[in-house]
């Protein structure tokens, strides 16, 4: 849930790590559960921090974190 706080009109900010957030163990069926439910037990008032004031805001870092751990460009190979 702490990935996409963009779109509930939170800050985005930069999340853990997959493996510290969420149990092997989960099924399927908890993690449905848990997105319905994600206000009310996952998301902390910490975690959800503030309110963006524009479609553009994040947390300080993250767009710098993005990058570094994104592919938000396609680019083809070079042949050879």
């Amino acid at each position: 849930p702490e990935r996409v706080l963009r779109q509930f009109g939170y800050v985005q900010t930069i999340p853990r790590d997959p493996q510290a957030a969420a149990n092997e163990l989960t099924t399927v069926v908890q993690i449905d559960h848990q997105w319905l439910h994600h206000m009310d037990r996952v998301m902390t008032s910490s975690m959800l921090g503030t309110r963006v004031t524009l479609p553009t805001d994040t947390a300080p870092g993250y767009m710098e974190w993005y990058f570094k751990i994104s592919h938000p460009y396609i680019i083809p190979i070079p042949e050879g």
